[in-house]
């Protein structure tokens, strides 16, 4: 008895090209859904990430921690002193990695209330993550109406089931083990 020979379709090369485009595209654009806005002192509390804006005296002040010619230092509040004002920040200042494990090395700075010209935080742009998602299912349903318009773009391999002759046994058995009875 011949067994049926089983067809399945290969995509192109091409095909695969046009599916991976709008992932990209959207692993380019996610970080856009984010926007800095502004944020008041007293708003700020411990654990918040934050980029502060400083004044250039402060940035050469800071020039261990801070690259030249930089005046934004982003970072994690510490403490905000409520006596004089100023901010304790925690940045990053390396990283470690040891036994495949990154680790962050970070250090606390204080900036002076004089020298804080703005305090940012990072947060979620409604209208552009609603954007790029729809954008993003009228792509994946573009997509699917062109390939079920077209009928697919792949071409047809025809393979065999049955192994191949050098994996074929005749059906002697080696071993024989008697189950039940006589």
């Amino acid at each position: 008895m011949a067994l049926p020979l089983l067809v399945r379709a290969i995509p192109s090369s091409v095909t695969a090209i046009r599916r991976f485009i709008p992932l990209a595209a959207a692993a380019l654009l996610l970080p856009g859904c984010y926007t800095m806005q502004p944020v008041p002192a007293t708003d700020l509390r411990e654990g918040l990430e934050v980029r502060t804006w400083i004044t250039a005296e402060e940035a050469e002040a800071l020039r261990e921690v801070v690259p030249v010619g930089r005046r934004t230092l982003d970072g994690r509040v510490v403490r905000v002193d409520a006596a004089d004002g100023s901010l304790l920040l925690s940045v990053p200042v390396g990283a470690v990695e040891r036994s495949g494990v990154r680790r962050t090395l970070r250090q606390e700075v204080r900036i002076p209330e004089r020298s804080l010209l703005e305090v940012e935080t990072r947060e979620l742009d409604r209208t552009r993550t609603y954007g790029l998602v729809a954008a993003a299912v009228a792509g994946v349903g573009l997509a699917i109406a062109v390939q079920l318009s077209r009928g697919g773009e792949g071409r047809e391999e025809v393979v065999d089931p049955s192994p191949p002759a050098e994996q074929r046994h005749p059906g002697i058995p080696l071993i024989r083990i008697p189950v039940g009875g006589p």
